[in-house]
């Protein structure tokens, strides 16, 4: 708790007892990212509150039921909201970067992590990214033109 109210500029919250046996009724199946995600979500929205099991917003039992099992299809557009949500909210205002920032940023992450699971290869990741191959190579000379340039340079020869 305290590392994610120090990064969202907030002060810690009260962890009540209602909030730790919601905590522990719960059954994270995504495990510890799952749950830090969860706990910054419920500090940037306390605003120094005490939390309370409404600000996790964990799904009730219920709603876990009807879940199936293995990945939910919902958590890639949870995690946008709270992705988006948190930018909002701890970027500075005046800086005008917010887009910039955050579509940039996931952008790019997306782009390296695709390009380290297809071993470096262009093809296979534009394919898997679902772009042309050309639009990929633009992309990583705008990320690390002077790492992308060396590595050709070193396939050539």
């Amino acid at each position: 708790m305290e590392k994610y109210s120090v990064e969202n500029r907030r002060e810690t919250p009260e962890l009540r007892r209602d909030v730790i046996a919601a905590l522990e009724d719960y059954d994270w199946p995504g495990n510890v990212r799952e749950l830090e995600n969860y706990i910054e979500r419920a500090i940037v929205l306390s605003n120094g509150r005490p939390l309370t099991p409404q600000l996790l917003g964990l799904p009730k039992r219920s709603d876990r039921r009807l879940r199936p099992s293995g990945s939910r299809p919902d958590d890639v557009l949870n995690l946008i909201q709270q992705l988006v949500r948190v930018g909002i909210q701890s970027l500075p205002a005046d800086e005008g970067r917010l887009y910039e920032r955050l579509v940039g940023g996931v952008e790019r992450e997306l782009i390296e992590q695709v390009m380290q699971i297809c071993e470096n290869i262009q093809v296979k990741a534009a394919t898997r990214l679902g772009i042309n191959r050309n639009t990929l190579h633009k992309k990583l000379m705008e990320f690390s033109p002077d790492v992308l340039q060396e590595k050709e340079r070193s396939n050539a020869g």
